[in-house]
């Protein structure tokens, strides 16, 4: 028998830390006789687990008639095809739905059932079948009585049978995914997308769910009269498309339907997990981007997270990254990977980061990225602190025995083995990252990503970018990363916060993600706290940045301070903390005749800094100018509580160098200890993770400029490395480099090495480096080796007390041997 268990950052099996390494392979498209020639492509590409979907119309096709076996169909077999992932050393991650996604139609939901069970169906604002628009598919009533009698009925099937494959039980299945991008099947963010059901919305003088959650929250039909603008007679006549509502009314009904549809999503995810427990499954339950949409796409992840812990389940949510998100790893891709990756960590810093799809493509031809960035990609997301992923997809299938509308097409993806079989170039690719994660899993297991600096979102904000409310943009600005003419103010403060992370990512400056309604880091951390904001927040959000405040925190507050809640209340507590006024409002270029060219600020070492739509600011008694616009404030730094606050008038844009120079101006000075990682001219991007005896720093040429430079790494124990000190750092364009730092050996510690460095035994001796070819590679220990690259012996010199020796790279990795040596003179020439 054996277990699964997450220790803070890690995933244990059997006591051992991992790293998770798996690979989609979906036996419902593979023939069976092919079943273990995938199998073992896996295993040879260096994975340790493989995941797979198990529809629920696949083994159900005929309502009460179940096959697990294969009677019906070899590849139905579900039983042999997890002994044989077992017998081949392979864990297993099981996602039986109900609703699985995988380009299956109607999401693995049985045909039969929404044939036979039309109420079973959701419904839209007007009244019909509700679908996932573009995809055809049925939304189910996921709360409605008959589809839950029936997926409970599917649970009540699936689950035991997982349950005797668990490790718990000596199986191969290691976790459990519910469901499959839980958001009312992408029409989450869609107001009138679905849940116009009787049972949610009740009838007349009936209630349901939407109105009975409307009175836990608001006590009484009188206040939500009040709070709408209305005079229903009763509570029934409270509906999302509710007539006679005042403006503000209006905007007030929208937040409270779509609050209540991700807790319908909610409750729908945790009852799923209180039946894998019924039925006996006993290993974590995963959930991947709940809510995606949400900050532009990856999920709601915090807010998820403290709910299912409220009612009594410990998850852990994942995330997507695929290359069509960010098409190229440069400084519009490199962000958006990030992003994504500190959306999935809002859930809390100490749990484990797992990437449940990475994929290198996409489905149709017109949305392939190039998949030589793949090799990028996946550095980009280990450097930056994922502990475990999933390649989506690994082996692609065949047509004509399952209901899947993707088959062979899935090669489109990149993915590392076609459908017959044959090896692609991302298998390589995937196969060396893989090994590296292998051979350094020890290591990297609990390590931690170092940040500067953690951007608090607002998941109202986001909800208040979506409200159709206001006059919409007339076109989008796409050259400033806005919808610059949006009326809508949280529209554009959204849009902000993209040209906000490259910014950030250009300046080497680490951000995390929190969402400051479900706050993962206790108030007053030492790491400089960005809240961009429309003008709203909630009181409690408020209240935790007074907190954070007093406790010494330092805050950036843009492109104004926060002085009502998002239903409209006025509260003023952080601005008069802030002496927060605003003066003017400068109207973005180009709206009135005349009117032509671009706003510029100046600041005391930089001027013509390019603006749009920004405020000019009352300069307080206690504030410093630091940004202006035509001799007024559009930016002061200013005490809060014991710490400080940053006010700025405007939201971060990106027309040029000059306003990554002027956010770095402003910022630098704010962070308290320098940044986690740099390089020196921040001609690459940079980032690290550690833990006590180990650092990885991962670097990418994300501009495509030429050139060397240095990486500055900022020590626990207190005090800098700067590293190469005898050749220079050479990454070529477009490419990225994994270099191990501070690494306890059993003869030395290896300070750093600029290669991408590869153990080959266990007593690390035995090294292989990869560089830039044509480009030096240069190791440094902190006691005297003997060095050989290629089996030549490598001059080993002392500086700054360091024994370092340079070598050069080729074609093919450079083969290192390294000994440990007794004296200066045994390890130099």
């Amino acid at each position: 028998m054996g277990n699964i268990r997450i220790e803070g950052r890690t995933i244990q099996i059997d006591g051992r830390e991992i790293v998770l390494r798996s690979g989609e392979i979906h036996y419902f498209r593979i023939y069976r006789n092919r079943w273990k020639h995938m199998l073992a492509k896996a295993r040879a590409n260096h994975l340790n687990t493989i995941a797979t979907y198990i529809p629920w119309d696949f083994h159900e096709p005929k309502e009460g008639v179940y096959d697990f076996t294969g009677q019906t169909l070899p590849e139905r077999d579900l039983v042999s095809f997890l002994n044989l992932a077992s017998a081949m050393g392979l864990y297993v991650i099981a996602k039986p739905g109900p609703f699985v996604n995988a380009e299956y139609v109607d999401g693995g939901h049985p045909r039969w059932m929404y044939k036979q069970y039309p109420e079973a169906v959701s419904a839209k604002a007007d009244g019909s079948p509700a679908f996932w628009v573009g995809q055809g598919n049925h939304v189910p009533q996921q709360l409605g009585d008959r589809f839950l009698e029936l997926a409970e009925r599917w649970y009540a099937q699936v689950i035991p049978l997982l349950a005797q494959f668990s490790i718990d039980k000596g199986g191969p299945v290691i976790l459990h995914q519910p469901d499959n991008e839980m958001n009312l099947l992408f029409t989450g963010l869609d107001p009138d997308g679905s849940l116009f059901d009787r049972k949610v919305l009740g009838g007349e003088n009936e209630p349901g769910l939407f109105q009975q959650s409307l009175l836990e929250r608001f006590g009484s039909l009188e206040a939500l009269n009040r709070r709408y603008g209305t005079a229903c007679a009763s509570l029934s006549g409270i509906h999302p498309k509710l007539q006679g509502a005042d403006a503000e009314g209006r905007k007030r009904l929208y937040l409270d339907w779509m609050r209540f549809r991700m807790e319908y999503v909610y409750r729908y995810a945790a009852l799923l997990a209180g039946w894998t427990r019924k039925y006996g499954l006993r290993i974590p339950n995963t959930y991947n981007e709940p809510i995606n949409g949400f900050f532009r796409g990856p999920g709601n992840h915090a807010a998820f997270a403290s709910y299912m812990k409220e009612h009594g389940e410990e998850v852990l949510t994942t995330c997507h990254s695929y290359l069509k998100y960010g098409y190229h790893m440069d400084a519009n891709g490199l962000p958006k990977t990030v992003f994504r990756l500190e959306a999935l960590k809002m859930q809390a810093p100490d749990r484990p980061a797992i990437a449940i799809e990475v994929g290198a493509g996409w489905m149709t031809l017109d949305q392939v990225p190039n998949h030589l960035n793949y090799p990028v990609h996946l550095r980009t997301l280990l450097g930056h602190g994922m502990d475990g992923y999933n390649y989506f997809i690994f082996a692609s299938g065949e047509k004509g025995f399952s209901r899947t509308y993707v088959t062979d097409a899935y090669d489109l993806f990149a993915d590392p083995v076609s459908a017959s079989g044959e090896e692609h170039t991302v298998y390589r690719m995937t196969g060396e990252f893989n090994r590296f994660a292998a051979r350094w899993e020890r290591e990297l297991a609990g390590t931690a990503k170092a940040y500067d600096a953690v951007i608090g979102l607002s998941p109202e904000l986001y909800l208040l970018a979506q409200y159709a409310g206001d006059e919409l943009a007339v076109f989008e600005d796409h050259s400033s990363g806005a919808s610059a003419l949006s009326a809508n103010r949280s529209k554009q403060v959204v849009d902000s916060i993209e040209a906000l992370a490259k910014m950030l990512t250009m300046s080497n400056i680490q951000f995390a993600l929190m969402d400051l309604e479900a706050p993962n880091r206790e108030s007053g951390f030492p790491e400089l706290l960005i809240v961009p904001n429309d003008g709203t927040l909630s009181e409690e959000a408020m209240q935790y940045l007074m907190r954070h405040g007093e406790k010494g925190g330092r805050v950036v507050f843009y492109p104004e301070v926060p002085v009502r809640t998002p239903d409209g209340r006025d509260l003023s507590l952080l601005a008069a903390a802030t002496g927060f006024r605003l003066r003017r409002e400068i109207p973005r270029f180009g709206l009135r005749a005349g009117d032509i060219g671009r706003r510029f600020m100046q600041m005391k070492e930089l001027d013509g800094i390019p603006a749009d739509q920004l405020h000019t600011l009352e300069l307080p008694p206690e504030g410093r100018c630091l940004i202006s616009y035509e001799g007024e404030a559009a930016g002061y730094l200013h005490p809060f509580g014991s710490g400080q606050a940053l006010v700025l008038g405007f939201a971060p844009q990106f027309t040029g160098m000059d306003n990554v120079e002027s956010l770095k101006l402003l910022l630098l000075p704010l962070l308290a200890e320098g940044r986690a990682v740099c390089a020196e001219q921040d001609r690459y991007h940079t980032a690290v993770r550690g833990k006590e005896g180990f650092q990885l720093v991962t670097a990418v040429n994300m501009t495509g400029c030429e050139g060397n430079d240095r990486i500055r790494l900022r020590l626990p124990e207190g005090g800098q490395l700067e590293f190469p000190k005898r050749s220079r750092l050479y990454i070529a364009p477009l490419t990225a480099r994994m270099m191990p730092v501070k690494v306890r050996l059993p003869y030395a510690e290896l300070v750093y090495c600029t290669s991408e460095l590869v153990p080959l035994d266990d007593g690390y001796t035995l090294w292989e480096a990869t560089g830039t070819p044509g480009s030096s590679g240069e190791i440094a220990f902190d006691r005297p080796v003997r060095l050989l690259a290629d089996g030549c012996l490598v001059p080993v010199t002392v500086q700054e007390g360091l024994h370092i020796g340079v070598y050069s790279h080729g074609l093919e990795p450079v083969s290192l041997r390294v000994e440990a040596a007794g004296t200066d003179r045994d390890c130099m020439i």
